[in-house]
């Protein structure tokens, strides 16, 4: 029986609730409150996991402990602006971390022998999450607090991840991406085109390696281009970030123009250089050929979330994919890689967004079909959603043919259905 948008509610509260933290770490002298992805297999706040959480707080009526999990993001904000992609707040850190490539995609010095803080970031929603809690309680006193913060990472970005000076940002490692072995990454790591495996795995963690023993010094890494991609997802929430900032600081009364010119800057350049006008679809950037990275993953419908984009270049792309031909179709879609791909996988693997359902990709997608009018297609999207949690729980991911649940159970992620209701 498919349980009632009350009661969806209540369930997505309990598991946030069940899964935040709280306390003081005497190693960074600094108090913290977040909610974990999941209980067990991710102890950390993550950077883009704590905006999505606000927006389910917001949605489930805890707009306060929403500004919590912000201020707590922001806590350990480097003076540059910078935010890592994982804070280590507890004792369970950097140091005892059981993943090997936590370790490497840290900067540890002779000051921090366990640094609190990845030197890694993700897609930005941070002004998404804190526009979504204005809007739940009108707190201007909570805007003046943390927008500061988010001009301070969205300059950070400008200055230090525009590496060609064209307003797109670039990604140093999968990792950064959040969709960590999305398969049109492979042709740039080297590993040969098909079902995840040990030598994907490999690959990767010699980009941290790399990255790691060069103590993450962005122009080294730039002229090293091992690992150098524009990623459509990264450039995509950034443009719609830049925009949101743009309102906030309107809301203030404050000068918006900077951010909102550089907002339809970026949406242009990704228009211009991601565009494949032959495929129908946005496609990320080998920085070193320049070519396009020509894999069918759904972020090849992100950028249609931005005003900028042409209108026709977006009914080409949802004519094309969505229409026409569901290139992510399945009994319970959208799939993270188009089924006909070599690298399509639907069950569960260590090599994840290869193949099963995210939530993710389904509320981005029907953010991205309703925004268009399409919203019959938008509703069987919302309902299979809804189908996936009813069927298997909330969990990380979902094979997309059978409905089973994979990966963390409990899953936070599940709770952007709300988003869809």
């Amino acid at each position: 029986m498919t349980a009632t948008e009350a009661e969806l509610k209540q369930q997505i509260k309990g598991i946030l609730l069940t899964n935040r933290q709280k306390g003081y770490s005497r190693l960074a002298k600094a108090s913290y409150d977040f909610i974990k992805p999941a209980a067990n297999r991710y102890p950390f706040q993550y950077f883009w996991d704590t905006c999505l959480h606000v927006l389910m707080l917001c949605d489930v009526g805890e707009v306060n402990l929403a500004k919590k999990q912000m201020v707590s993001l922001f806590r350990l904000q480097e003076p540059n602006g910078f935010i890592g992609h994982m804070i280590f707040w507890r004792k369970f850190t950097w140091l005892f971390s059981s993943k090997l490539e936590d370790v490497l995609q840290t900067r540890p010095s002779f000051k921090h022998i366990r640094p609190q803080m990845s030197a890694l970031t993700q897609p930005t929603l941070i002004a998404m999450a804190v526009k979504r809690i204005y809007e739940t309680d009108n707190d201007k006193e909570f805007l003046r607090k943390v927008v500061p913060n988010i001009t301070a990472y969205l300059d950070w970005l400008n200055a230090n991840r525009n590496f060609d000076g064209d307003g797109l940002l670039s990604i140093i490692t999968p990792y950064e991406s959040g969709v960590d072995y999305k398969p049109s990454f492979d042709s740039v790591l080297g590993f040969k085109k098909g079902i995840g495996k040990l030598g994907l795995y490999a690959r990767a963690g010699k980009v941290d390696l790399v990255n790691f023993l060069c103590r993450y010094n962005l122009p080294k890494l730039h002229q090293k281009k091992l690992f150098i991609v524009k990623d459509v997802i990264f450039n995509t929430f950034y443009a719609q970030d830049l925009s949101y900032l743009a309102d906030l600081l309107e809301i203030l009364g404050m000068d918006s123009s900077l951010y909102r010119t550089h907002a339809h800057e970026v949406a242009k350049q990704i228009q211009k250089q991601m565009y494949s006008k032959a495929d129908a679809a946005f496609f990320d950037i080998d920085c070193k050929t320049g070519k396009h990275l020509k894999t069918y993953t759904p972020s090849i419908l992100f950028p249609l979330l931005l005003p900028d984009i042409s209108k026709a270049i977006s009914h080409e792309v949802i004519t094309k994919h969505f229409i026409m031909k569901q290139t992510f179709g399945a009994k319970f879609p959208i799939t993270s890689v188009a089924s006909t791909d070599p690298t399509f996988l639907a069950t569960e693997s260590h090599y994840i967004w290869r193949g099963p359902t995210w939530v993710l990709y389904n509320w981005t997608a029907f953010k991205v079909l309703k925004l268009h009018g399409y919203n019959k297609q938008a509703k069987e999207i919302s309902e299979s959603t809804l189908a996936l949690i009813g069927k298997s729980g909330f969990r990380e991911y979902y094979n997309p043919h059978t409905g089973q649940g994979y990966g963390a159970k409990n899953f936070t992620w599940s709770g952007l259905i709300l988003e869809m209701l």
